[in-house]
């Protein structure tokens, strides 16, 4: 989504202290400080850390950014919320392969994630995506602003190569799946 208005942020997993969103919505807090107009929405199922939820929903309180930083909890339809997200943000302390990523980098939204697990497999630095530095806020919010300052056409070239990346991992495991059914 190429827009002006706010930057998107779509933050998709379980909200669960091992997915680290808190410090993605205390990244945003220090970004919309310094004066980034930037909106974020968090999806993924709220039933199963009720006392990590209700923290995310004070610091969200207490900074003020009910109106700009959501918790939709599960949807049923994820789709939409990728048609709208300028950025994926995966911000978590432990992840194999996030199925997430290789589906937003198929449908052409960029992704800044965490460097764990599988990630870099998938993700190259300034090249298919953003690698965080780190889990603290400040590290979010200094990849965050990292996308905010590329130029368009940088942004369109990463976008490009991750589409053509993400089809290419798709067509992989597709082989390797008809191979196994020999």
């Amino acid at each position: 989504a190429s827009h002006s208005g706010p930057l998107r942020i779509l933050v998709s997993g379980t909200l669960q202290p091992r997915k680290n969103q808190l410090a993605v919505i205390q990244a945003i807090e220090r970004l919309k400080r310094q004066g980034h107009d930037i909106v974020a929405d968090f999806i993924g199922y709220t039933e199963f850390n009720p006392e990590y939820v209700s923290d995310c929903r004070k610091v969200i309180a207490d900074c003020g950014l009910g109106g700009d930083v959501r918790l939709h909890g599960f949807v049923n339809d994820p789709l939409a919320f990728y048609d709208r997200a300028d950025l994926l943000l995966i911000a978590a302390f432990d992840e194999s392969m996030p199925q997430t990523i290789i589906q937003a980098m198929a449908c052409g939204v960029p992704v800044a994630s965490t460097n764990v697990g599988g990630v870099r497999e998938i993700l190259r630095h300034r090249y298919t995506g953003l690698l965080i530095g780190g889990q603290s806020p400040d590290e979010i919010a200094s990849a965050i602003l990292e996308w905010i300052l590329l130029s368009t056409e940088q942004r369109l070239e990463m976008v490009d190569r991750a589409q053509r990346a993400a089809n290419f991992l798709a067509r992989s495991t597709y082989v390797k799946f008809e191979l196994i059914g020999l």
